[in-house]
This record gives C-alpha cells, structure tokens and sequence, in this order.
C-alpha cells in the first residue's frame, strides 16, 4: 500500500497538480490550454486576456506565443526587467507532464505605486505560454503562496480545434495566429507566418507519388526534409521546401493527407530567418488537422464576390476558390467546355516584382495544359488592384482540341487573385468576352 500511495504521489507531482491541491476548484480554460487550482476568492473571468479575478482586485492574466519556451522566457524576463525601477527577485524552475516551467518574481513600480509581480512561464520546444499576477508589496504575504501554489497546479489541456473559413478543415491554431482576410488560413503578422488550406481534386495516393525532389525543384522549391507521418488517424505526407522569392526565402511545411477522391494540402509558410522559433508550433498545429462537413454556404465564405456572366453559373468551392461552369453543371460532359476559377494566392507569398512576369509565370504554371503560347498581354485595374491580363492558347496535356486560356492576375500586398478561363478554341470568339466580363465584377470582401 505504502508503495501504491508513493506512485500516485509522483505522477500527482509530475502532472503538476501537487498532492494537497482541492482538485474540486480546478477550472478549464480552453483558450489557454490550461487548467488551474484557483485560490480562494478568484473566478473565471471573461474579460479578454485575463483567465480569473478576485473581489480584492487580483487577477491572472495570460499570453500564448508560438515560440519555444527559451525564447520566450527570454523575451518576458527582458521585458520587465527593462521598465524602470523593476528587479529580480527570484526565479525556480521545474518539468511539468514533460513541459519546462519557471515562476519569476520581480519588484517594481506601476503607475508610480509599488508592486511585486510573478510570472508563470510553461513551455516546451514548440510553444509557451505565460500567466502573470501583481499585488502591492504590503499584501505580499497574502498572496504570494497561494498564487504560487494556482500556478504549480497547472495541467495542460487540448485547446479546441477551429474551423478554417470556407474549408472543411478543422486545426489547434497557434497563439498570436488569427484568421486571414484573404485566402482560407490564418496569419501571425508578428513572426511572418501563415497557415493556408487548398484541397486537391485527386488520389492522395497520386499526389504523393508526385511529390519528388526533381518535380519539387522544377516548380522551384527546394526538397529539406520529408517524413510519413500520421494525420486524424490516417496516413500523411509532411515536406519542409525552401523557396526563393527574389532575395527573401521563405520555407514552408506542406501536409499532405487524403483518400481515394481528394486530397487536403495544408501549407505552413514563413520566413528562413525564423526556422527555430517558428517552424516547430506550425509543425504541430498542422499535424492537428482534422476533416469535417463542407461549408454550409460555400460562397458566403469566400474572401472575394464574382458574378458570373451567364451562362457560366457558380459550380462548387474549394478551400477558398470557386469554380464556375456552364449551369453550374460538374463534372464537365468534354475537357473542352467552358470552365472559370477564382483564387487567392495562398499566404506567406512575397510580391512579385515585375507584374508582367509574375503573370507569365502563373500561366506556365497551368495544370493540364501545356504548349501554351500567349498572343495578348495587357495592364489593367480591376476592383482598385493592379492587374495583369493574358490571352493564350494551348493544349490539354492528356489529349483533345487546341484550347482558349484567360487569365487576369489581380496583385494584393503579399500575394494576388488568380482569374482563370478555359474553353476549346473554336469556341473562344463567344468565351473570351463572357470570361472577361465576368472577371471585371470581382472584388474582394
């Protein structure tokens, strides 16, 4: 018995809930992804950026950074014991359940009263999160161990999954990441990064076949790493790729995971200059994709509005693009039938430098098709964005009549919409016009 009680004792310990805490005053916090032993006198709070309260004005506050734990205890310490008049005045450190912990304390000033603050800084090589509470000094001794003991109570919880917009992917975002204004993801404006979402009509089977280091490199990425990995129970695919984008290189995580119909591309993107601190909390967060139900209203949560000259009718949405067809009718009766897509750029994209060029090198990029030859090319602006539209011909790469290609780039700060037509040649005299009037009705959200 002695040596059963001993047992439970050290898991208690390593768990981080210590062995006298009232386990019936634990509380969740979801957002945080923790959960304490609050003291005596403190709730839950729903004030933003503070996790509970007390009548006697004591609080916990809170910050999520996607960064390993050295860092950000760096970057926290350095912080406040910069402001003046503030100083250190202790600091322990501990594991919990796997995760380095640190609890400093510092003297100081705020807004010209003295007070004594404690931080609560828990982490790991991906991610961190910090906890802070102040008091007046004379009231030290009331507060000082009961708040030391909430913040040795911790235990991390999931944080809950949320839903890209437009897309039927779901996925634990990383703190300091919020939804993107125009493509399907999410942003860190801070550190550079972006999460985006795109679904492949095709085997994932056959998209990862595709996925060589010479086809990587003939589309200008540069193969780093590639593991087989795990995804929602299922098999996966995870690349890390270095792109040059003139003299910035950004790398990217690509997870790759899907079934015999379609296949989910999750794009992890930031700059080569953050490797360490960024690219371990976007590999996580993307392992943590899940697929659900579609959007109810696809259209509604695209980040752009395009009205279709008829007889072209909207046809379905993928993460983010809208395909338009002749009834909204799919699949297509002939490879040769009119088909129009709209798409944003997907994010972590530097500016393109010469627009014309930039437009020309989409176009190359066409999927099936190929032999195209561009036989007009002409600036304009669309919806307040500059923009670049190309008249081609070419060939469907798998067979068939010779083929109309429009394409209209519009250029947006980090990126562009891509406006894209096809239709058999014979049939471009009445096409051409329809694409192009339909692609001057877009605008962005």
């Amino acid at each position: 018995m002695t040596r059963l009680v001993t047992i439970v004792v050290l898991i208690l310990s390593a768990l981080g809930a210590p062995a006298g805490a009232d386990e019936a005053k634990r509380v969740e916090f979801a957002a945080a992804g923790v959960s304490l032993v609050l003291p005596e006198g403190m709730e839950p709070s729903g004030e933003e950026g503070v996790l509970a309260a007390g009548a006697d004005g004591l609080r916990i506050g809170w910050l999520g950074f996607p960064e390993p734990f050295d860092g950000a205890l760096g970057a926290l310490t350095g912080r406040f014991a910069a402001e003046e008049g503030n100083r250190e005045t202790g600091r322990e450190a501990f594991d919990l359940a796997g995760r380095r912990g640190a609890i400093v304390r510092f003297a100081g000033r705020s807004e010209d009263a003295p007070v004594e603050r404690m931080v609560f800084v828990l982490g790991d090589d991906a991610e961190t999160l910090a906890l802070f509470a102040a008091w007046p000094p004379e009231r030290s001794a009331e507060f000082l161990e009961p708040m030391r003991a909430c913040f040795r109570s911790a235990l991390v919880i999931p944080r809950p999954l949320v839903r890209v917009k437009g897309a039927s992917i779901s996925l634990v975002v990383p703190w300091r990441y919020v939804p993107a204004e125009d493509f399907p993801g999410f942003a860190c404006a801070e550190c550079g990064a972006s999460i985006a979402v795109s679904e492949i009509p095709g085997p994932f089977s056959e998209v990862r076949a595709g996925m060589t280091e010479p086809k990587l490199a003939a589309a200008g990425m540069k193969l780093v790493s590639r593991e087989d990995v795990t995804v929602a129970g299922g098999a996966g695919l995870l690349l890390r790729v270095e792109i040059a984008f003139g003299t910035a290189v950004h790398r990217k995580w690509f997870l790759l995971f899907g079934d015999a119909k379609h296949t989910v591309a999750l794009h992890g993107s930031y700059p080569r200059e953050h490797e360490d601190r960024v690219a371990p909390g976007l590999r996580r967060a993307l392992l943590t994709a899940r697929e659900g139900d579609p959007p109810a209203d696809p259209l509604a949560e695209l980040p752009f509005v395009v009205e279709a000259a008829p007889p072209l009718a909207f046809a379905t949405a993928l993460t983010g693009a809208a395909m338009f067809t002749v009834g909204g009718r799919i699949p297509l009766a002939d490879p040769g039938d009119p088909l129009f897509v709209v798409a944003p750029s997907l994010g972590g994209e530097a500016p393109p430098g010469d627009p014309r060029a930039a437009a020309r090198r989409r176009l190359l990029a066409t999927k099936e098709v190929g032999d195209i030859k561009a036989t007009a090319i002409e600036e304009l602006e669309v919806a307040g964005l500059h923009g670049v539209e190309i008249v081609a011909r070419a060939r469907l790469s798998y067979g068939g009549p010779p083929v109309l290609l429009y394409q209209l780039i519009l250029f947006r700060e980090t990126g562009y919409y891509l406006l894209q037509g096809r239709v058999r040649e014979n049939d471009s005299e009445e096409w051409l016009p329809l694409f192009r009037r339909t692609a001057r009705t877009f605008r962005p959200r």
